[in-house]
């Protein structure tokens, strides 16, 4: 199959690429990568998943010549858009040699969520980078459920102090649309990290996380009530055949 057929194919695939297809365009090497890169690039005036596809073949090459593309595209889309998403899930691949790159692209930036997307990628990588470090613990005093996050993903315990730090400094927001969320990103990075929460410290988790449950109790309660009703089981009787199928009685197999 030629390369035009190729890239013929895949801007018909309306959803997930035939394995067979993804495995013949990895396999067409370094000579199919602009023609990639090219769908990549027309992202904004192509609104099918053609550019999200090629993007993923890239990540899978590898392509050392495909990275400034990708970073471009992942600043330039909307933070909500499937093709941000995945390259959010698929530059990784690259590994180690992504991060200068990828540093470069984020101090190029001003836009904050492209910015943080970047952080989420590099904090992946597995390699420990003052820079990156220091953003991440930046981010704290930004958005502290999202540099949680990110503080997981890089792994340094080193960042147990600022973490916990972080958790006693916040307050609960009643009007936010999860008032729990900050402490329960915290949290669970702290636990990542090897650490754990005060007794003082898990009283304030549980008490938001009371103040969440009360904010959504009245809808929890109201989608209940529109379920449909439960079909009621038949009773079986001790007497009965049990109903597992042994063809013992009830009384002499399952009945608890």
């Amino acid at each position: 199959m030629t390369h035009a057929e190729l890239i013929d194919r895949l801007r018909r695939s309306e959803r997930q690429l035939p394995p067979k297809l993804f495995d013949a365009l990895v396999a067409a090497g370094p000579a199919i990568v602009p023609e990639l890169i090219a769908v990549v690039e027309g992202f904004e005036d192509d609104p099918s998943l053609a550019p999200v596809r090629a993007a993923e073949v890239l990540c899978e090459m590898r392509a050392p010549e495909a990275v400034d593309a990708l970073l471009t595209t992942l600043v330039e889309s909307d933070p909500l858009s499937v093709i941000h998403d995945r390259l959010i899930a698929c530059l990784p691949k690259y590994g180690p040699s992504l991060l200068e790159k990828a540093w470069d692209q984020h101090e190029r930036t001003d836009d904050d969520e492209a910015r943080a997307s970047l952080r989420a990628i590099m904090a992946t990588l597995g390699v420990r980078d003052a820079r990156l470090y220091d953003a991440l613990l930046a981010d704290l005093d930004v958005k502290p459920d999202r540099a949680a996050m990110h503080l997981s993903d890089y792994g340094d315990a080193a960042a147990l102090p600022h973490l916990l730090a972080t958790f006693d400094r916040i307050t609960l927001s009643r009007d936010a649309a999860f008032p729990a969320g900050e402490f329960v990103e915290l949290q669970g990075a702290i636990q990542d990290l090897g650490g754990s929460l005060s007794p003082a410290q898990q009283r304030k988790l549980d008490d938001a996380l009371r103040v969440q449950r009360a904010m959504y109790a009245p809808l929890i309660d109201s989608l209940a009530e529109k379920r449909p009703p439960a079909i009621a089981k038949a009773k079986v009787g001790r007497n009965d055949p049990c109903p597992c199928g042994s063809g013992k009685k009830y009384k002499k197999c399952c009945l608890p």
